[in-house]
């Protein structure tokens, strides 16, 4: 038994050698850790709790992405690209 099954994922991003992206597909987790993916078609543990992530992007690693992930998108908006470092955030916070 799993601690946590995460399921009908819209796609899972593995981060594995074989960089493999799994459409509808479930990730299992055990003392914190991954222990298993799988796809639609493959059998799910049993797990303490299951929680229905349809329709989201399941991106291991990603945990502690709080407020720097939209900085990443943002960082060639034009209005901001010389502004000091007040003027920068002033203009990103908004988007």
């Amino acid at each position: 038994m799993v601690d946590l099954l995460l399921t009908s994922a819209g796609l899972i991003a593995t981060v594995d050698a074989d960089r493999r992206e799994i459409a509808d597909g479930w990730l299992a987790i055990t003392d914190g850790f991954i222990s298993r993916i799988g796809t639609a078609s493959d059998a799910m543990p049993e797990a303490t709790e299951t929680v229905d992530v349809a329709g989201t992007l399941v991106a291991p690693g990603l945990v502690n992405t709080h407020h720097h992930l939209f900085q990443n998108l943002t960082r060639t908006y034009k209005p901001m690209t010389s502004a000091p470092l007040f003027g920068w955030l002033q203009t990103l916070y908004p988007l």
